[in-house]
């Protein structure tokens, strides 16, 4: 069994095959290896590109009699469910020095990104908490981002004083590209953590900014306010039916003809999108957490239903115009009449 979608751990190291960093899937076999009167247990992983195998240590030199029975077939009878419980155990993937995705913040176990012993944490906590490092942990370990944020930021209008709706701006890496192209862009950027706002003021002391700190959910856009409206990496967490009355919000807020540049991070199958939100509602219930508010957790949609989405909420046309693994960016673009 693949186990290439599990919503709630991704894996990175250098593979020998590819030599460089690339995600490793849970394969969902193990390999145990009897050596005397000992065992060795391992969960096989595989990288994603090039299927070279990497094993990760659940016992070693160990007796059999002292690995519990249940779990010792578990592991002789390649269990997915076991598999997919070590795939999930945070202390696991330290043990091996993995490098690796938690809930969709890809970090090293180190201080900088601080594991909490809930699983979820509230939205604004958890980007206040890594606001510090924020940006080079984006640029180091997010899957194209050398690529897509120039490649956003190109897509926007180039005219003097264009007035841009940035959702979920937080401190500005779009921003830093597109005002290289057009520096005299007016910005109204709304994002939920106060931190990141903060940081985002301190990189443009010159620039137009009006800055929001609130939910892009429940914070008016006008109507026919903006040229163009920008997100990168902050609308994953939503579902369609929440999506949609937020996109016909935004598409009212555009001016006739503007457009949506949505770059983001997509789940690659239904299956995969079906089962990130199965896992959000569990955890929450698990959690007792309650309704109404916004906890950090990736649901991300496939394409085909984002894309289904702008369109309920009135887009005229919308096209995919690129790709870097899972993240891909969309165009979405209002109607010239209304």
């Amino acid at each position: 069994m693949d186990q290439s979608e599990n919503p709630c751990v991704r894996v990175y190291r250098r593979c020998g095959g590819c030599g460089k960093k690339q995600e490793f899937i849970n394969s969902g076999r193990f390999r145990v290896n009897a050596n005397g009167k000992t065992v060795d247990v391992w969960l096989i992983y595989r990288c994603k590109k090039c299927k070279h195998s990497w094993n990760l240590t659940i016992y070693e030199r160990t007796r059999p009699g002292k690995i519990p029975e249940e779990l010792f077939d578990a592991f002789q009878s390649n269990d997915e469910d076991t598999a997919l419980e070590y795939g999930r155990n945070i202390d696991f993937l330290k043990k091996n020095k993995a490098e690796f995705n938690y809930l969709g913040q890809v970090c090293k176990a180190c201080p900088d990104f601080i594991w909490r012993n809930k699983m979820l944490e509230r939205m604004d906590d958890f980007f206040t908490t890594r606001c510090q490092g924020y940006d080079e942990h984006m640029r180091e370990n997010v899957e194209g981002d050398d690529a897509f944020y120039e490649f956003t930021a190109s897509l926007l209008p180039k005219s003097d004083n264009a007035k841009i709706l940035d959702l979920g701006c937080g401190t500005g890496l779009e921003l830093e590209e597109y005002f290289k192209v057009n520096p005299t862009a007016n910005i109204t950027g709304i994002d939920m953590t106060r931190a990141m706002l903060d940081a985002l003021e301190v990189k443009f002391p010159d620039k137009e900014l009006t800055l929001i700190c609130d939910s892009y959910f429940d914070v008016p856009f006008g109507e026919a306010e903006f040229d163009a409206a920008v997100s990168v990496e902050s609308l994953h967490h939503f579902t369609k039916e929440e999506k949609i009355p937020l996109y016909a919000k935004l598409n009212k807020a555009l001016k006739p003809g503007g457009y949506f540049i949505l770059t983001d991070y997509f789940a690659d199958l239904d299956e995969q999108e079906e089962f990130f939100r199965r896992e959000l509602l569990r955890i929450r219930k698990e959690e007792n957490l309650p309704d109404g508010v916004f906890y950090h957790y990736d649901t991300p949609l496939t394409v085909e239903h984002e894309k289904e989405a702008l369109f309920a909420a009135g887009f005229e046309s919308v096209e995919e115009l690129g790709n870097w693994d899972s993240t891909h960016t969309l165009k979405a673009v209002s109607a010239l009449r209304r």
